[in-house]
C-alpha cells in the first residue's frame, strides 16, 4: 500500500520572530522572487494554502556572485552597527549576482 504523501512547513520571516528562536533552524534564504514570497497567503494556517511549483536551491543556479569575504564581513559589521542589539540574521540582505 503507497504511503500518504507527506507534508512539510516553511516558515519564510518577514520580521524578527524572537519567540522562535532556539527551536527552528534557519536552513536559507530568499534570494530571487521575493515579490513571489510577498504575494503568499499570510495565515496560519491559511484557508486555501498555495502550492510551490518549484524550488531552487543556489547550488541549483547557473552562477551566483556574492562579495569576497573582507567585503562581506564589512557589511555585516555595517548592519551590526545600525541594528545594534535588535541585529537578527533576516537583518542581513546579502547582495547576490546571478548570471
Amino acid at each position: 500500500m503507497p504511503r500518504p504523501p507527506a507534508n512539510s512547513e516553511f516558515y519564510f520571516m518577514l520580521g524578527a520572530a524572537r519567540d522562535m528562536d532556539h527551536a527552528y533552524t534557519v536552513v536559507g534564504r530568499v534570494v530571487v522572487g521575493v515579490d513571489v514570497l510577498l504575494a503568499l497567503k499570510q495565515r496560519e494556517p491559511p484557508a486555501n494554502s498555495d502550492t510551490m511549483q518549484s524550488v531552487h536551491l543556489l547550488a541549483d543556479l547557473p552562477k551566483v556572485s556574492i562579495m569576497t569575504d573582507t567585503a562581506l564581513s564589512a557589511f555585516i559589521d555595517k548592519v551590526r552597527h545600525e541594528k545594534a542589539a535588535n541585529l537578527n540574521v533576516c537583518d542581513v540582505m546579502l547582495p547576490v549576482k546571478i548570471e
